[in-house]
C-alpha cells in the first residue's frame, strides 16, 4: 500500500497536498510509460509522481512543462522558484525526469501523437486557457491515456476549469474528487480498462483518499504554523531585547544629565557639595532607597 507513504516534498503551496496519496495510488496501478505535467510551480504534484515512479521502480519517463514565471492565479514570481525546484529535482530524479522551461504550446513539439499515458493539466485556470491546453494536448494522449485536471471545484477568481469539466465528464469515463479544490480524472484512452476504474471507485470506502489527503495537508499546515510561531517568537524576543537596550540607554543618559547638574549646582570640595551629600545619605537611610541620588 504505497499510497500510505509520506511525501518527501511539501512546499508552502498546499493546494495539491490533499491529492498526493491518490496520486501515489494512481501511478502504482497505471504504471504509465510517459508522464507529462503542464504547470508545475513549486513541484508538489510533479514530485509526488516522481517519488512514486522512483520508489515503485517503474520504467517511466517524466516531463514537467512550465515557464516558471507565474500567472494571474498562482501569482507572478522570479527565477528563485524554478532554481529551488531544479536543485531538488536534479538531486533525486534527473535520471528519468526533465524540467522543460517553456510555454505549453512550445512543449508540444517534444511529444509525438498518442505517446502520453498520464497527463496532468494545472496551468492557468480560466476556461479559455484550460480548454486551449486540453484541445492541443488531447491528440498526444495514448490509447491507455489518463488525464488529470486540477481545480475542478473552484469557482471564484475567474477559475473556469469546472465549466470544462462539466462538458468533459459527459464524454469520457471520469472520477472527480471535490476536496482540495477538486481533482478530475478523465480516462481518455480508447483501451483504458474499466477494471481499473472499478478498482478505483469500488475498492475503498467513501472518502478514504480524502482522509489520507487531509492527514498530509494538516500535517504540513501544522509544521508551517510551528515555523511561523517560532519565527514570531524569535522576532518578539529580538524586539524585547532592543526595547531593554533602549531603556538602559535612556536611563544612562538621564543619569549622566543628573550627575552633570549635580556637579554644576554642587561643585566638588565645596560646602554646598558637603551639604548635598549629607542630605542624600539621610534620605537613603530614612527610606532604604538606592537610586540615582
Amino acid at each position: 500500500m504505497y499510497f500510505l507513504r509520506e511525501p518527501r516534498l511539501l512546499t508552502d503551496v498546499n493546494s495539491w497536498h490533499m491529492h498526493i496519496p491518490f496520486a501515489f495510488y494512481l501511478i502504482g496501478i497505471l504504471q504509465p510509460r510517459l508522464i507529462v505535467e503542464l504547470g508545475t510551480h513549486r513541484g508538489d504534484s510533479y514530485c509526488s509522481f516522481l517519488q512514486a515512479v522512483a520508489d515503485l521502480g517503474i520504467d517511466t519517463k517524466c516531463y514537467a512543462v512550465d515557464h516558471w514565471t507565474g500567472d494571474q492565479h498562482s501569482g507572478y514570481y522570479g527565477d528563485e522558484v524554478y532554481n529551488e525546484l531544479r536543485q531538488y529535482h536534479d538531486k533525486f530524479y534527473s535520471d528519468f525526469s526533465q524540467l522543460l522551461r517553456m510555454t505549453f504550446d512550445e512543449g508540444l513539439q517534444y511529444f509525438s501523437e498518442k505517446s502520453i499515458d498520464f497527463l496532468h493539466i494545472d496551468g492557468e485556470h480560466t476556461y479559455e486557457a484550460v480548454k486551449h491546453d486540453f484541445d492541443l494536448w488531447l491528440p498526444k494522449m495514448s490509447e491507455s491515456g489518463v488525464l488529470l485536471l486540477h481545480d475542478t471545484d473552484k469557482k471564484d477568481k475567474n477559475f473556469g476549469v469546472y465549466r470544462l469539466w462539466e462538458k468533459l465528464k459527459k464524454i469520457y469515463p471520469s472520477i472527480n474528487f471535490s476536496y482540495g479544490n477538486g481533482l478530475g480524472i478523465l480516462f481518455v484512452g480508447t483501451k483504458i480498462s474499466y477494471e481499473v476504474i472499478n478498482d478505483i471507485t469500488k475498492s475503498f470506502p467513501p472518502d478514504f483518499f480524502r482522509a489520507l489527503g487531509e492527514r498530509v495537508y494538516f500535517k504540513k499546515k501544522h509544521e508551517l504554523l510551528n515555523y511561523q510561531l517560532d519565527a514570531t517568537t524569535a522576532e518578539l524576543q529580538s524586539t524585547t531585547a532592543e526595547l531593554h537596550m533602549i531603556e538602559r540607554t535612556i536611563l544612562w543618559r538621564a543619569a549622566r544629565k543628573f550627575y552633570f547638574l549635580v556637579d554644576k549646582l554642587f561643585p566638588s570640595n565645596t560646602r554646598r557639595r558637603q551639604w548635598y551629600s549629607l542630605m542624600v545619605e539621610r534620605i537613603k537611610g530614612g527610606r532604604g532607597e538606592h537610586n540615582l541620588i
